[in-house]
């Protein structure tokens, strides 16, 4: 097959995993631009699970019940309620039957988890955004992190796909 190769356009704007495939393979977004809006290839099980378990993690901390006594319960039944919703919409199968359905199931708990101990342990003034739009001063470098608390004392982002949280100045990963 032949693509026609992708045209030439300035980037106004770019995001970070924009940016990042541009250094791993520049005709690669290139062409990842040059697709119309609405047109590419549907939606896989194991891409809806990714986004279905974003969804949930969203859902539990800007509704503030990731830190209540009964957290993996919700989780849990939040989790259930959005797959079989995805899967009525949109599958002709369970979302129990989609290829690595435990493994995202068990990967959202964890990561779960790991941002409830982050969010219990917080100074009271802590602002917790999610996916607040961030950009650059310059204007050229733009994103919408998955997490993003802030104090007086503690600036931190995280990224919901690792449950990596980055340190503010170096942006390097924290343990």
């Amino acid at each position: 097959m032949h693509l026609p190769r992708p045209a030439a356009r300035k980037i106004g704007r770019i995001s970070p995993s924009g940016y990042e495939t541009i250094l791993a393979c520049p005709l690669r977004y290139a062409f990842m631009r040059d697709v119309p809006s609405g047109i590419g290839s549907p939606r896989s099980p194991a891409a809806a699970l990714g986004q279905l378990a974003h969804r949930v993690l969203e859902s539990a901390v800007s509704c503030g019940w990731l830190v209540e006594p009964e957290w993996e319960e919700r989780l849990e039944a939040v989790w259930q309620e959005t797959c079989e919703e995805e899967a009525r919409e949109r599958w002709q199968q369970t979302a129990e039957s989609w290829p690595g359905y435990e493994l995202k199931r068990a990967l959202l708990r964890y990561v779960a988890s790991g941002i409830r101990e982050l969010i219990v342990g917080l100074p009271s003034d802590a602002l917790i955004l999610t996916e607040p739009l961030l950009t650059s001063a310059d204007n050229l470098l733009e994103g919408k992190p998955d997490l993003l608390i802030r104090s007086e004392d503690v600036v931190q982002i995280v990224d919901y796909k690792t449950g990596r949280v980055v340190e503010e100045q170096s942006g390097a990963p924290l343990d």
